[in-house]
């Protein structure tokens, strides 16, 4: 009953929300921070269309800085 704009959304927020969710065993891993720079980028498609202050603060308190 929804128009594809929210099916759309819903789908994607769903993905966010399970990322979210996903406690690391080693948050420190590289896999995981790019884990965490994939769910930030998801995070800022839809910063324009909801209120996602709090993910992303909750994603970036968990990054660390990128070391060259």
């Amino acid at each position: 009953y929804f128009d594809s704009e929210t099916t759309i959304f819903l789908e994607e927020w769903h993905v966010i929300k399970t990322a979210l969710a996903h406690k690391a065993f080693q948050p420190t891993s590289i896999a995981h921070q790019n884990f965490l720079r994939e769910t930030l980028k998801k995070l800022e498609k839809l910063k324009a269309k909801v209120d996602i202050e709090a993910e992303l603060k909750e994603i970036q308190l968990q990054l660390l800085p990128i070391s060259e």
